[in-house]
C-alpha cells in the first residue's frame, strides 16, 4: 500500500500512518520547505517540497491520500484544479481521507465562532462537501464527525441538523 500525506506539516500524521500501517510505503508532501524540514527521519519513506501539481509531474501513484485538516487551506477558486490534481494522483480504487473543521460544530455557533481567517480559506460542511466531491466522481463512504458531541452522542449524530441541505 502506497500513502501519501499530503500537507504533511511536521510529520505528526506520519507518526499516526506509520503505527496503524507499518508495512505501507509512506511519503509526505509539504508546501513549506521550513516545516518539512522538521520531519523526523524515520517518518516518511520520502517528503517532497511541493504541492499536488509536483507530484502529478512525477507521475507517482498512491493508494490512499491523507488530508489532514488541509482542504480548508485551498481556496475556492482553486478547488476544482486541487480535486483533479488529487484523482490524478490516485490510483485506481484509490481513496481520499480528510478531514476539516465544521463550521456548524455546534459549540462554534454558540460562541458566535467561525473556521474562517488566518490560513483557512474556505469552508467545508459535510453535505456541500459531500455533494461537491460526489459531482467531481468520488463516491463518498463515511461522513463523521470525531469531537467531543460526536463522542457523547455518536458518529450518527444528524448532521443534516449541523449542516441543512438547501436543495
Amino acid at each position: 500500500m502506497r500513502i501519501l500525506d499530503v500537507g504533511c506539516n511536521t510529520g505528526r500524521g506520519g507518526v499516526v500512518l506509520r503505527q496503524a500501517k507499518p508495512s505501507a510505503h509512506v511519503e509526505g508532501l509539504e508546501m513549506l520547505a521550513a516545516r518539512a524540514a522538521l520531519v523526523p527521519a524515520g517518518v516518511y519513506d520520502a517528503v517532497t517540497v511541493g504541492d499536488l501539481t509536483t507530484v502529478a509531474s512525477t507521475g507517482a501513484k498512491f493508494d490512499a491520500l491523507v488530508m489532514g485538516e488541509l482542504i480548508e487551506h485551498v481556496p475556492y477558486s482553486a478547488l476544482e484544479a486541487f480535486i483533479s490534481c488529487a484523482a490524478r494522483v490516485l490510483s485506481p480504487g484509490g481513496r481520499i481521507l480528510l478531514t476539516t473543521p465544521n463550521p456548524h460544530y455546534l459549540f462554534l455557533r454558540w460562541r458566535g465562532g467561525s473556521v474562517m481567517g488566518g490560513a483557512h480559506v474556505s469552508v467545508h460542511c459535510p453535505a456541500t462537501l459531500t455533494e461537491f466531491l460526489n459531482h467531481r466522481g468520488f463516491r463518498v463512504v463515511r461522513v463523521e464527525g470525531t469531537g467531543r458531541v460526536s463522542r457523547a452522542v455518536g458518529v450518527r449524530f444528524p448532521l443534516d441538523l449541523l449542516c441543512p441541505r438547501n436543495s
